[in-house]
């Protein structure tokens, strides 16, 4: 070894890494292939967490010396640091075949493993580290993934582990919180999410998580307060701006929504998912054109909405006339959203256009019925044949539904099955009275259920009228439901059996109550006079401070005065129902 380069690393030993990368430097100057030189010019720019430098440098090391176990370690560190996970966990692989017990190598191949998704793989090296050496940050790293893998209980006990060694570890006790909120055991993540910042004051991910939970909690003010703490330590950080965004919108604060987005989107141009949270905005305001177009976003980002299957034809959305051959309607998101988006079947059949419709199985009956002319298809067959097609969403854009006056809203457009209907007829309780269906919750899995869904309980004033005829067709009824209706005798509970049976009944009604899911849709698109009731802050389609819906024009509409206050809204529903 030369002088200098002895001179080089002794800087580098002495903590002074600028100087050693001068000098390493140096050192290439007369010798440009020496592989220590390299490595360790690498690793300066490393410890300065400037990993895109480093790693021309590091790689040229590690191939003079490729079964160098420091070299091939170095370059992994590197690799892994820009996230070039592929090659990172090969390279780490390749130092393991070295070095079998070497606990930073599976440390790094089991985090390069579960950035690829290989998550089986990721917990098989895991479980070698933690064999090797139990380290706290190694175990909440293996709780998170067993979270990612549903392994709930399992991630839980890995944090509270890693937390056992090391109780002041911030990502341990964000980590667990995360476990916890997946568990619903809401209280205690959010006892979770705030001892990370306790332990950490200036780590911002545990008070944007702990927001989060205070939202659901329906403590939007707190929630805000912790976005903006987050933001005093991290001003550009996307999460505590987003989410510090969604707390406004759902306080119904929307003009200081649209301020804090103009902040996020000064940081981060183009964000997905506040531009997502604007189109709805819009729709809900009434300036529809805009929001049609923001809402094509919603096939970008991280929302939870898949694409229908392309169907090997075409996109169509409104460039002149679709053409000749068949268009094929493509259902997504709901069956509300699809039950809503089928009034426009009628329109396009007017102008001449063969539709054919892909829609969810329990819908097909309804659909074929209602729409004699179009062909009808289970939404998981891809039929051949047609010359272009649409996502049903797309179908206002498309046919320029561009102000709330040119919203189609005739009804009935669907037709219900009449041997169905007289079968309902004749088996709901007659008498005195007229017959109210009651459904007080929607889809459990809708990311806004716990918003719009009521209880049983809040809805328990139209059950003791005693001029209504309760009939209780909301389905998944609980044991505890059925126990509390039993004490109502008058109330009868209509179990239909599939959506075309709930159609039928829905037609034989005197009127439909219903929080907003798909039944209120249904009742909207039969012509069956319906009350909905909604949250506070509404679904965009419901719009903003209206009474009456252009989309459905026999529904009336009766919204929270307050986040969760059902029950001034049931009381509104109820005095106009009973005038």
């Amino acid at each position: 070894m030369s002088n200098d380069l002895q001179a080089a690393i002794a800087l580098h030993q002495k903590g002074r890494v600028s100087d050693a990368r001068v000098a390493y430097a140096r050192v290439l100057q007369q010798a440009p292939h020496n592989p220590v030189a390299l490595h360790l010019l690498g690793v300066t720019f490393l410890q300065e967490g400037k990993a895109a430098e480093a790693l021309p440098w590091l790689r040229r090391a590690a191939a003079f010396r490729p079964q160098d176990a420091d070299m091939l370690g170095g370059l992994a560190a590197a690799l892994g640091a820009t996230d070039c996970f592929a090659e990172a966990a090969d390279v780490y692989q390749r130092l393991l075949v070295i070095r079998p017990e070497e606990a930073y190598a599976w440390r790094g191949l089991a985090e390069a493993l579960q950035k690829l998704g290989r998550l089986k793989e990721a917990v098989r090296a895991y479980k070698r580290i933690l064999v090797l050496a139990q380290d706290a940050g190694v175990l909440t790293n293996f709780g998170a993934l067993l979270k990612d893998l549903g392994r709930l209980g399992e991630a839980v006990a890995a944090h509270r582990r890693a937390l056992e060694l090391e109780p002041g570890l911030a990502a341990a006790h964000n980590n667990l919180g995360a476990a916890l909120e997946a568990q619903e055991k809401l209280e205690e993540a959010l006892a979770s999410y705030l001892a990370s910042f306790a332990a950490d004051p200036r780590y911002v991910r545990g008070r944007v998580n702990a927001g989060a939970i205070l939202q659901k909690l329906n403590r939007h003010e707190d929630a805000v307060a912790l976005y903006q703490e987050a933001l005093s330590f991290q001003p550009d950080d996307a999460g505590a701006l987003y989410n510090w965004s969604n707390a406004l919108l759902e306080m119904n604060r929307v003009e200081e929504m649209f301020a804090v987005h103009e902040r996020l989107f000064s940081f981060h141009p183009g964000h997905e998912e506040a531009l997502w949270i604007q189109a709805g905005v819009f729709l809900a305001r009434g300036e529809l054109r805009r929001g049609w177009e923001s809402y094509e976003r919603r096939w970008s980002g991280r929302r939870p909405i898949s694409p229908p299957p392309p169907a090997g034809c075409p996109l169509w959305l409104g460039e002149g006339e679709p053409g000749p051959g068949p268009l094929l309607l493509q259902a997504e998101q709901g069956l509300g959203d699809t039950i809503h988006m089928l009034r426009y079947v009628p329109l396009l059949e007017a102008r001449g256009t063969a539709c054919w419709l892909q829609v969810p199985e329990t819908l097909r009956a309804l659909a074929a019925r209602s729409f004699p002319a179009a062909r009808v298809f289970s939404d998981v067959a891809v039929p051949p044949g047609a010359a272009r097609r649409i996502p049903m969403m797309s179908l206002p854009l498309a046919l320029r539904t561009d102000t709330v006056a040119d919203i189609p809203g005739r009804v009935p457009y669907l037709t219900p099955d009449g041997a169905r209907a007289a079968h309902w007829r004749a088996a709901l309780p007659s008498g005195k009275g007229r017959r109210v269906g009651l459904a007080w919750r929607g889809s459990p899995t809708h990311e806004r259920d716990r918003w719009r869904s009521a209880r049983l309980e809040d809805f328990l004033p139209f059950l003791e009228r005693e001029d209504f005829l309760p009939v209780i067709f909301q389905k998944g009824l609980t044991e505890a439901e059925r126990a509390l209706l039993a004490r109502y005798p008058r109330a009868a509970v209509a179990d239909a059996a599939d959506l075309d049976d709930l159609a039928a009944l829905l037609s034989v009604l005197d009127h439909v109550v219903a929080v907003d899911s798909s039944p209120a849709h249904l009742a909207g698109a039969l012509a069956r006079p319906a009350s909905v009731l909604l949250p506070f802050y509404a679904d965009w389609r419901w719009l903003l401070d209206r009474a009456d819906s252009p989309w459905y024009p026999t529904a009336r509409l009766f919204r929270q005065p307050a986040r969760g206050a059902w029950a001034p809204a049931v009381a509104a529903a109820l005095k106009e129902l009973a005038a």
